[in-house]
């Protein structure tokens, strides 16, 4: 897969959401004014007034005014949406109840859940995005994000406590997939455009409950309150349609993605299978789960029509993976082997803290010689075996991975990696920055990590920036912006 192609594919979509969602504007504005034509036509029934009369003798700029005020009231909420889910995948992720995950959590599911994700940032030579979970007990994940430097992973408590390893990583693999076609910014925008839709029929709502309590009017307001609501609903109706259609054709791309990048079938059907065999399935009980429905990896509730459903049928999406599927599910396991397919415990892997790190060399075997950077640029976004090999062997041996996962030490090995090799004066001049930042512990520890980098190839250098992006995210504004005056000072 070209990761680049995929993102303009992506945009070229987001088009023709676009073109959907306009021609869906269009049919409200025309419906409203026909809504307007049939209440003039109502209060004017006693002079006999008929619906051409009211149409073609009503001024143009009242049809304007009304369509323009439809278009108002649509943008509006659609950019009111839109500025409450400018955060990104971080404010759908925290809307949804989610807890980030520390990078040197010492919890084994959740030190589990992060090895999983690191590696298949690794593997695709992106940023290492933040993860979150859910406290809910079923099994269920999503992405979000306009981007792949903003984007989330969230994952509820279910999945961890439910899945093995390989299943896991082929949840994981699916929510990539989605990031890597460009699949996170479209569901972004297509909850605020549908956010504008619906907020049409909660304008007629409104307008309904006024209009009881007018003693003047109040059957005329009651109408057209009833009648925007009736378009509104239409038009939510429609709008959820587009939804469904959009995101069902994705979760099957989704799913075949995450095998190819996992080379192992029966991770993300083992998922599927327990999804089924879970009495809590993968439904969500909170209450603003259901605009980000399409964004799961299954299904938050029980769909009444498959006209609205977001998801294709579990069945479906297992054979789809394994045709020769016999219908038998996976029996649940409540206690996975979290050690599973390699070490998953930084502590055990790694004990003590970044100011105690050992120089730990790559195996031989993993390095690769130096590369272009037209080759590095190509090989984003794409995995294959060799580079999940990489990306386990780079995460388990290697000891910098504790510092890429500590804010502080995160930044001095970001310093490290800019220090001078052997001119002195710069050195000194270097570190002397490095000291307004960080003070005397800093200097030592980005002397200490530099020395732990050693002559070490450029790739190991770009997975270690990978990695610790969930740490340097975690900087307040005044730090960033700090910190990145004393890298370009660097």
């Amino acid at each position: 897969m070209d990761f680049f192609a995929a993102q303009d594919q992506a945009r070229r979509k987001t088009w023709q959401l676009a073109a959907l969602f306009t021609a869906a504007l269009i049919t409200l504005i025309v419906l409203t004014n026909l809504l307007v034509a049939l209440i003039l036509t109502w209060t004017g029934g006693q002079l006999g007034f008929s619906i051409s009369h009211v149409m073609t003798n009503t001024p143009v700029s009242l049809w304007l005014a009304i369509s323009l005020g439809v278009l108002a009231v649509v943008g509006i909420a659609s950019l009111y949406k839109y500025l409450t889910i400018r955060d990104g995948g971080r404010a759908i992720a925290e809307a949804l109840g989610g807890r980030l995950i520390s990078g040197s959590t010492q919890d084994t599911q959740e030190r589990r859940l992060l090895n999983v994700v690191e590696e298949m940032s690794i593997a695709a030579g992106l940023p290492v995005p933040p993860v979150y979970v859910v406290d809910e007990p079923s099994i269920n994940a999503f992405a979000a994000g306009f981007n792949a430097d903003d984007a989330v992973i969230g994952v509820n408590q279910g999945t961890l406590n439910h899945l093995e390893r390989a299943e896991l990583q082929g949840v994981i693999a699916h929510e990539f997939s989605h990031i890597l076609h460009g699949d996170t910014a479209i569901n972004l925008r297509l909850m605020a455009l549908l956010h504008g839709i619906l907020f049409l029929g909660m304008l007629g709502h409104g307008l309904l409950r006024s209009g009881r309590h007018s003693r003047r009017n109040g059957l005329p307001v009651i109408g057209f309150g009833a009648g925007l609501w009736l378009i509104g609903y239409g038009g939510t109706f429609f709008g959820k349609m587009i939804k469904a259609g959009v995101s069902r054709q994705r979760e099957y791309l989704a799913d075949a993605s995450a095998v190819q990048y996992t080379r192992n079938p029966q991770g993300i059907a083992g998922a599927l299978k327990k999804i089924a065999a879970l009495p809590a399935g993968s439904r969500i009980d909170r209450s603003n789960a259901a605009q980000a429905s399409h964004m799961f990896f299954g299904s938050i509730s029980r769909q009444i029509s498959f006209l609205f459903a977001t998801h294709p049928p579990l069945d479906d999406r297992i054979r789809a993976i394994e045709p020769s599927w016999d219908g038998r599910l996976a029996v649940k396991n409540d206690s996975p082997d979290v050690g599973a397919a390699g070490a998953d415990s930084t502590a055990d892997m790694f004990p003590g803290q970044a100011a105690q790190l050992t120089g730990a060399a790559i195996p031989d075997a993993t390095r690769v010689a130096p590369e272009s950077v037209d080759r590095f640029v190509s090989q984003a976004g794409n995995t294959n075996e060799a580079s999940l090999e990489y990306a386990q062997t780079f995460q388990q041996q290697d000891p910098l991975n504790d510092a890429a996962r500590e804010p502080f030490s995160a930044i001095c090995l970001v310093y490290a990696m800019l220090m001078a090799d052997s001119t002195e004066n710069i050195r000194q001049a270097q570190l002397r920055l490095i000291d307004d930042f960080c003070g005397s512990a800093g200097c030592e520890l980005t002397m200490r990590l530099q020395a732990l980098l050693g002559d070490r190839d450029h790739r190991d250098n770009l997975s270690y920036l990978d990695l610790a992006m969930p740490a340097l995210k975690t900087m307040s504004r005044d730090q960033y912006l700090k910190f990145m005056h004393t890298v370009l000072r660097l």
